[in-house]
């Protein structure tokens, strides 16, 4: 009587495990096209705000040569930010 119990025992667990591989493998699908959505979609916005720190940069280089600007550029800035970091002065070399 064991004997006739062990191959549809078997047989259930085979098909347990078939149905769970199934759903794990749909999930996995989905969530690796969710994924490849979203690597899409973060390399815009990097793009995008390269783009955008790049005119501000521009934008404020351009200003020092044309005080003109100053105006414009403190109507869409908030005062006491500044949007391009200082940059290293070079080293003098008054021997040379």
């Amino acid at each position: 009587m064991l004997g006739k119990l062990v191959g549809p025992l078997v047989l259930g667990v085979l098909i347990a495990s078939a149905a769970l591989n199934l759903w794990a493998s749909v999930r996995f699908f989905f969530s690796l096209r969710e994924l490849y959505k979203l690597q899409a979609w973060v390399q815009y916005i990097n793009s995008t705000q390269t783009a955008a720190r790049s005119l501000v940069s521009d934008s404020v280089e351009y200003a020092r040569q044309h005080p003109s600007l100053d105006p414009v550029l403190q109507r869409f800035m908030k005062a006491g930010t500044n949007p391009v970091p200082p940059q290293a002065a070079a080293p003098s070399n008054p021997g040379r």
